[in-house]
């Protein structure tokens, strides 16, 4: 899978290999049940995904994400989710197999 991309101030940007912190976040996200909430809220959470999973601080960053077109905000955090596990099980897949 390509890694995801995003274009802040005419620059494009790619994210950071993953950490665990950026994991857990976007697990907690995934579980989170988002019935009620106010769509400021939740985009709200989906722009600190961004921030996060992108982990590109100097790049991308609360003031710079308000730059981020909003239809492309939802896409990229689901790209980026995919990317990361996709990331995440092909080093597990290259783990040795117990005997």
């Amino acid at each position: 899978m390509d890694k995801p991309t995003l274009n802040i101030n005419g620059k494009q940007i790619t994210p950071a290999p993953p950490k665990m912190k950026v994991w857990r976040l976007f697990l907690q996200e995934a579980e989170k049940d988002h019935e009620g909430e106010s769509l400021e809220d939740f985009l709200e959470a989906q722009t600190e995904l961004l921030i996060q999973g992108f982990g590109r601080p100097d790049i991308l960053n609360a003031q710079t994400v308000e730059d981020v077109e909003l239809s492309d905000i939802v896409p990229t955090v689901k790209a980026l989710f995919s990317w990361i596990q996709t990331e995440t099980f092909s080093k597990l897949s290259e783990l040795p197999k117990n005997k």
